[in-house]
């Protein structure tokens, strides 16, 4: 029944979900304990930034809705919330996001470079999101130690006018991560000291 609730309420979402495609026995049990608790307002966290609560007699499942966000100098855009495990669509490219650990995340460093790429976790502040980005933006690429504006870095770019025209990044609190399917900046980097990291998968869709 949860599996059936689940593949009906992220129809036309994404691809059909169930058991095989991002929920675990570890999600299912704790399903049914806020089904069988009858406690009110306990949330789960689920898959894709999806959430189960739990409204009186009543367990409802929310999905990622856009959210309205500030870049760092105060401009609005139009953001989307990435808590990994999970994964979301935008800009032409399908994220996905997890957590592993620095070992692991240590021996694949020169994976696929521009479409995967690791995070030290403790240098990530508050939530992430996947936005669109400011021409006039500051970031420090990676391998580099001082800031540049975002669209003159794109400029000097061998990248698709649709990327240098409307850039997708990974951003937290501070700013942007990463510059998706670029360049990541050169914060959070992965170092022999990390403990524990954040993976991140971006792949064209369109």
């Amino acid at each position: 029944v949860l599996a059936r609730a689940w593949r009906h309420r992220r129809a036309g979402t994404g691809p059909p979900a169930g058991t095989g495609t991002g929920l675990t026995d570890r999600h299912f049990t704790a399903l049914e304990r806020l089904i069988d608790t009858g406690r009110g307002g306990a949330i789960i966290q689920l898959p894709g930034g999806w959430t189960a609560e739990r409204v009186r007699e009543v367990v409802r499942l929310r999905g990622p809705a856009p959210e309205r966000g500030t870049d760092p100098a105060g401009h609005a855009l139009r953001v989307r919330r990435l808590r990994p495990p999970g994964r979301l669509d935008r800009g032409g490219y399908r994220i996905e996001a997890r957590w592993t650990s620095g070992a692991l995340a240590r021996r694949r460093l020169r994976t696929a470079p521009g479409a995967i790429e690791h995070f030290d976790a403790t240098g990530i502040q508050g939530s992430l999101v996947v936005r669109s980005a400011r021409s006039d933006e500051r970031f420090v690429p990676f391998g580099r130690s001082r800031a540049t504006r975002l669209g003159r870095f794109l400029g000097r770019q061998r990248v698709e006018r649709q990327v240098r025209g409307n850039p997708t990044v990974l951003a937290d609190a501070v700013g942007i991560l990463w510059v998706v399917g670029v360049r990541r900046s050169a914060r959070a980097p992965v170092t022999a000291g990390t403990r524990r990291a954040l993976r991140v998968h971006a792949e064209r869709h369109d």
